[in-house]
């Protein structure tokens, strides 16, 4: 409600590794009305780096806010109660995020789909990303289908 923007998803890899990722599609294949929208944003690679760098930080002051809201529930919770309470999973997820943050085990992924011949777009975006990290120090990883350097065990499904 402030304005925040956040990345398109937020994962925990193998317990260790909060993953935030942010999806952009900039092929035309399937909807040829777009293709004038998607060659005017490739002209700015500045313009979408900045952007995707925006959606993580925002991101990462949501998970400080929803850190410290799970924080205070846990301050004013009846401890000995707890006990009999079934495991807000919603709530263990945050927690785990929330540590693996103060620990500095974050991974920034852009996931890009453009048509193979903007192979140099790719290239320029993932120049912008490096210039300026998020918060000062996690640098944000192009990704691309193609590559999908990320993890053997997760796996890119299509929907034709």
């Amino acid at each position: 409600g402030v304005g925040l923007k956040g990345v398109d998803f937020i994962g925990i890899y193998e317990e260790r590794i909060l993953v935030l990722i942010e999806v952009k599609n900039y092929t035309w294949r399937a909807t040829p009305f777009r293709e004038k929208d998607v060659r005017q944003s490739l002209q700015v690679p500045e313009q979408i780096a900045a952007a995707v760098r925006q959606k993580m930080e925002d991101t990462l002051a949501g998970l400080h806010a929803i850190g410290i809201y799970y924080q205070r529930k846990q301050a004013r919770s009846w401890r000995w109660l707890d006990r009999f309470r079934k495991p807000d999973t919603e709530q263990l997820f945050w927690e785990q995020a929330t540590r693996l943050l103060e620990q500095d085990r974050l991974q920034c992924l852009f996931w890009l789909e453009t048509e193979s011949e903007d192979a140099a777009f790719a290239e320029k975006i993932s120049t912008q990303l490096a210039k300026v990290p998020v918060q000062g120090k996690y640098v944000v990883q192009l990704v691309q289908e193609q590559s999908q350097p990320f993890g053997k065990s997760w796996q890119v499904s299509r929907r034709e």
